[in-house]
């Protein structure tokens, strides 16, 4: 369709966009990969009672003496660090590179890994849309987003995993659009065992019957976390579910997390202080928002997979993908900006397939509910600016909605398969 070397261009412009992401935060600290340094320190010298920092909840308290430790001995004081909140097995995976890497430069080699992994994840979602746009104008516009929006630049100075996360969740599809349903389970699995939200993408498989991908990606998640009780035994995999009730009972009011439950208790729910969090932007969750937000999620699933059961086959898949990838980060728990980069990754999909000037103006309003500069504006104020009305995931709430919009207007129009951005 395209010649060969708009292949060799884009793939070119990827590989020096991860170079470069890597080099620009080169010795800079990472707030989201120290944890994972520690905890394979600790795993490394069988210590998996410290791998959660003993018994500190994640958010109750500042990190334990003896975490601060591990990056003081390497030089690095007056650093704080957020917690280790993995499955015990990853803390086992990367226990070797502690023994022969000091934290600074795990935190060199894990931001070149996570580099990589946010350029394949541009190449995979264009893949998986199996777009008639030229794999050029695809990149640019990703490459354009990536760099003027917050969540993609955030999760690169935060040293965020999150990007693995992702990229593992567009390879599924990639390999599931191709038809190879193992390997497709299997990605999906895996970043199942990571993180477990990605485990509810396992719908889509569901829906259009592909038994064997639902039943890898089962098998791939009991897999990894048999193997995580085999080294690391039973005791940090209740300290691990620990953490996550815990997380799970909180109502983070940082301008952050972008969720319904933030939103309800912004406008219907009076903000209530977690006593012995150490953030005093902590709150604690209400049940009932807690109840409704997961109903809706449910809901959610459900309306995407019979709304799109008549689409055209070749675009169902990625269709869907972006409708169950919203409802999962606007109705889950805890979506931390950074997560919405797979919305970005997936956006160029949509925006070049739909009429232009309906594109610019939804395009628009995407960018602008992430960008850097409203975004910057809003985190930047320590109280709600500019009218003590407004939070980051207010906007944030534009933009997940006029995504919503454009890819139904592509569901509508899809069949033509035209790229109108040509």
């Amino acid at each position: 369709m395209f010649p060969r070397s708009h292949s060799y261009l884009a793939g070119l412009l990827l590989v020096a966009y991860a170079l470069w992401s890597a080099w620009r935060y080169w010795d800079a600290y990472a707030i989201d990969l120290a944890p994972l340094y520690i905890a394979g320190h600790f795993a490394a010298n069988g210590e998996w009672h410290m791998i959660y920092g003993g018994e500190k909840l994640a958010f109750a308290v500042k990190n334990a003496p003896e975490w601060r430790g591990v990056l003081e001995a390497h030089g690095i004081s007056g650093r704080s660090g957020s917690h280790y909140v993995y499955p015990p097995i990853w803390a086992y995976v990367v226990s070797p590179l502690t023994t022969v890497l000091d934290p600074q430069s795990f935190i060199n080699y894990g931001r070149i890994v996570l580099a990589f992994c946010l350029s394949a994840s541009i190449w995979l979602a264009w893949l998986i849309f199996r777009s008639p746009c030229s794999p050029v104008l695809w990149v640019a516009l990703s490459l354009a987003l990536m760099e003027s929006t917050m969540p993609a630049v955030l999760s690169l100075e935060l040293g965020q995993p999150q990007l693995l996360v992702i990229l593992l969740v567009l390879a599924s599809f990639e390999r599931s659009m191709a038809g190879r349903d193992i390997q497709a389970g299997f990605f999906l699995g895996l970043a199942a065992a990571i993180k477990v939200s990605p485990i509810l993408l396992i719908v889509i498989f569901l829906a259009d019957r592909r038994w064997k991908a639902a039943c890898v990606a089962v098998a791939t998640s009991a897999g990894v976390a048999v193997a995580s009780l085999l080294v690391a035994g039973t005791a940090p995999h209740f300290e691990f579910v620990a953490v996550v009730r815990w997380m799970d009972s909180l109502m983070p009011a940082v301008g952050l997390n972008f969720t319904f439950e933030t939103v309800a208790h912004d406008f219907l729910v009076s903000f209530t202080p977690c006593e012995r969090c150490s953030d005093a932007r902590m709150g604690v969750g209400t049940p009932w928002v807690s109840t409704l937000s997961s109903a809706l999620l449910l809901a959610s699933l459900g309306a995407a997979v019979v709304a799109t059961r008549r689409i055209d086959p070749n675009w169902r898949l990625p269709i869907r993908l972006t409708l169950i990838s919203m409802a999962i980060l606007f109705f889950g728990p805890l979506s931390w900006m950074h997560y919405y980069t797979v919305l970005l990754l997936l956006a160029p999909g949509i925006l070049l397939m739909i009429d232009r000037r309906l594109a610019l103006l939804l395009g628009g309003v995407i960018w602008l509910g992430f960008s850097k500069f409203w975004m910057g504006m809003l985190l930047l104020s320590n109280t709600r600016f500019p009218y003590d009305t407004i939070y980051p995931q207010h906007t944030a709430i534009l933009s997940v909605l006029a995504m919503l919009v454009a890819t139904a207007i592509f569901a509508r129009t899809a069949d033509n398969g035209t790229c109108k951005a040509s």
